[in-house]
């Protein structure tokens, strides 16, 4: 039995090394403007798994006598399955979980205050892939909905770490 596990391990592990492994910068639009960082996964010539982690840069109100602070973060896990309707470029429909972490904290004349939340929600949407020769191109564009209630579009480029090229 452990001789069947070791050999299921190494073969998976085989096919992840020789599939393709991409990762690269991007942007992403809701009411905030974030950056992220997308790491996609290759996991049969037709399904890719990706992982978005993003930063987004909040606004916030300024009042004399305050510090105000705050951030969102978010976690995306997603997976895809491409469709090459064209010779350049792929579109895919997609869903996943997105994980979003917002804080805040004030600081005054009354003392300190601060506040975190956590929510998840469910990823639906679609996005492009357009090859070049180093690097791709990629945008998407999804609802989240649970705890979040978001539209979200992203966009930026993802460069090729191993595996067969395009």
């Amino acid at each position: 039995m452990k001789k069947l596990l070791l050999i299921l391990t190494l073969a998976f592990t085989v096919s992840l090394v020789s599939a393709q492994f991409k990762i690269g910068p991007g942007i992403t639009l809701t009411p905030d403007i974030g950056l992220s960082v997308k790491a996609q996964q290759g996991i049969t010539d037709a399904i890719d798994g990706s992982a978005i982690f993003t930063y987004y840069f909040v606004e916030t109100v300024d009042a004399p006598g305050f510090d105000v602070s705050a951030s969102v973060i978010t976690l995306e896990l997603n997976g895809q399955y491409n469709l090459d309707l064209s010779d350049s470029f792929t579109f895919y429909p997609l869903a996943g979980l997105s994980i979003a972490r917002a804080s805040s904290s004030v600081s005054g004349p009354g003392g300190d205050t601060s506040f975190s939340d956590t929510e998840i929600g469910l990823n639906l949407g679609a996005g492009i892939n357009y090859p070049l020769s180093s690097f791709d191109l990629f945008a998407e564009a999804k609802i989240v909905l649970g705890g979040i209630d978001d539209f979200v579009l992203q966009a930026g480029v993802l460069f090729p770490l191993g595996g067969s090229a395009n």
